[in-house]
């Protein structure tokens, strides 16, 4: 809660009203991390609010197209990784567990660790696409 040049001041949201109290603002009622409060502040201030609902700064994101649900059980999910090593290497399957998304960016909660490389295409398609090229060759 910054107030001008003042200080800011953190602490932890205890709610905040579901029906705007004038238009585009909401009641916040907060617990201020530190107990001694600046002399300015008055009890109905108003005052301009940033609310971080999640942080997880060293979280792999990856875009939605690089993660396929299992066809036998929609509640799994797995990403190819490509090793890095061998350029004719096969990529792997891999499940990885999700967490948080917004957008098309998704959380990878389990089964990445940082540094993996991660294939946007799925190579299961990929194989097929390149099976029924090779049939049509031999025809």
């Amino acid at each position: 809660l910054p107030a001008d040049d003042a200080e800011r001041i953190d602490g932890k949201v205890k709610s905040i009203s579901t029906v705007p109290v004038a238009s585009g603002k909401f009641e916040i009622n907060f617990t201020p991390e530190d107990e001694s409060l600046p002399k300015w502040i008055v009890a109905g201030m108003n005052c301009k609010v940033n609310v971080t609902t999640y942080n997880q700064a060293d979280a792999i994101v990856l875009p939605k197209k690089a993660i396929h649900d299992d066809d036998a059980d929609p509640d799994k999910h797995y990403v190819w990784i490509v090793p890095s090593e061998e350029a004719d290497a096969k990529a792997e399957r891999r499940e990885v567990k999700l967490g948080k998304h917004k957008d098309e960016e998704v959380e990878i909660a389990k089964g990445l660790k940082k540094g993996d490389i991660v294939s946007l295409e799925d190579e299961d398609e990929k194989a097929k696409e390149k099976e029924k090229k090779d049939k049509e060759k031999s025809k």
